[in-house]
C-alpha cells in the first residue's frame, strides 16, 4: 500500500514536471528602460499579480516582439532550466497569448535614467544608450527613434557631454513616435 501512495505521488510530480512551467498573466509597459549586466541594453518593465511595481526584465520574453507605444497583457509561461546557457539564466520565460494590446493615449509620458558610466564615449561606444545620426535623429540603444526640439536638444548634448547622471522624459504623440519633453540632471 505505501508502495502504491509513493508511486503515485512520484508519477504525479513526473506529469507536473512534464506540464511545463510556471503561467503567468504579465503586464507590459509601453516603453523599455536601459539595463545594464553582461550585455548593455534596453529592457521591458514588466508586472505579474504578485509584483506591487514593475520590474525589469532582463531576459526578454521568448516569442514576444515588443512595440514602442502600446501596453500589453500577456500570458506567459516560466520554466526553469536544468542545463541554462553558459553566462544565461536559469529561467526562461515563453510567451503564451497576447491577450490585449492597446496604444497609450497621445500625451503619454515616460522617463528613464541614464548615467555616465553607460553612455559616455570611450566606455563602451558601441553600446551608447543615446545616439544621433549626424545629430539629425536620435535614437535609444535598441533604436527607438525619437526627436526633440531646441533647447531640449541643447540640454541633451549637453547631458551627453556631462558627468551628470540625467532623467530623460518622453511624450508619445498620435501615431506613437515619441518626443523628448525634459532633460534634467540628478
Amino acid at each position: 500500500m505505501r508502495f502504491t501512495h509513493i508511486l503515485v505521488t512520484l508519477s504525479a510530480l513526473t506529469l507536473l514536471t512534464a506540464c511545463g512551467g510556471e503561467m503567468n498573466t504579465v503586464q507590459v509597459e509601453s516603453y523599455k528602460v536601459p539595463c545594464f549586466g553582461l550585455v548593455n541594453g534596453m529592457c521591458l518593465l514588466t508586472q505579474t499579480a504578485k509584483e506591487e511595481v514593475p520590474s525589469v526584465n532582463y531576459d526578454g520574453i521568448y516569442g514576444f516582439t515588443h512595440e514602442w507605444g502600446k501596453t500589453y497583457e500577456i500570458i506567459t509561461e516560466t520554466t526553469h532550466l536544468s542545463e541554462p546557457p553558459m553566462d544565461g539564466s536559469s529561467i526562461q520565460v515563453d510567451l503564451i497569448e497576447i491577450v490585449k494590446e492597446e496604444p497609450v493615449p497621445a500625451g503619454t509620458t515616460f522617463s528613464f535614467v541614464i548615467s555616465p558610466d553607460q553612455y559616455k564615449e570611450g566606455y563602451a561606444p558601441h553600446v551608447q544608450q543615446i545616439s544621433a545620426d549626424d545629430n539629425t535623429q536620435w535614437r535609444t540603444l535598441d533604436q527607438q527613434p525619437f526627436s526633440c526640439t531646441g533647447a531640449v536638444c541643447e540640454s541633451l548634448v549637453g547631458a551627453l557631454e556631462g558627468e551628470a547622471t540625467t532623467t530623460l522624459e518622453f511624450e508619445f504623440q498620435e501615431d506613437l513616435s515619441m518626443v523628448l519633453i525634459s532633460v534634467s540632471t540628478i
